[in-house]
């Protein structure tokens, strides 16, 4: 049995269109305080868009934006349901707080499925 204890990020279906290099997470109604780790953890996500596209994960201290690739750069293919999990930390180095977020690039269709949760080990 495991003993981590997962956290809702987000939970949307039939998501409207966030538009191209938009966070997907904001667009679903995750505030900045919600994708922010609160814990050093793990993300996972599932992700169904409805139109072909290039995912990209984001992360911030707020002054400086970051954008990795998922998925080796390949499109998602319209109408398949993704999943990823990545590490995440609460803070950087200097212990300015870190947000992350999903962008699709490409816009013109939803998002069919979303869901998202933080996990991490109780300390």
């Amino acid at each position: 049995m495991s003993n981590y204890r997962p956290t809702l990020i987000a939970n949307v279906f039939d998501l409207a269109d966030p538009g191209a290099d938009t966070g997907v997470l904001n667009a679903a109604g995750a505030s900045a305080a919600r994708r922010t780790p609160s814990h050093d953890g793990w993300w996972d996500i599932s992700i169904a868009p409805e139109v072909t596209s290039v995912a990209y994960l984001t992360c911030t201290d707020g002054s400086t934006p970051h954008r990795w690739e998922l998925f080796d750069g390949a499109a998602l293919t319209a109408g398949t349901l993704y999943d990823f999990s990545f590490a995440v930390s609460a803070a950087d180095q200097s212990g300015n707080p870190l947000t992350y977020d999903i962008e699709l690039a490409t816009t013109g269709g939803k998002v069919e499925r979303l869901i998202a949760y933080e996990r991490h080990y109780p300390r």
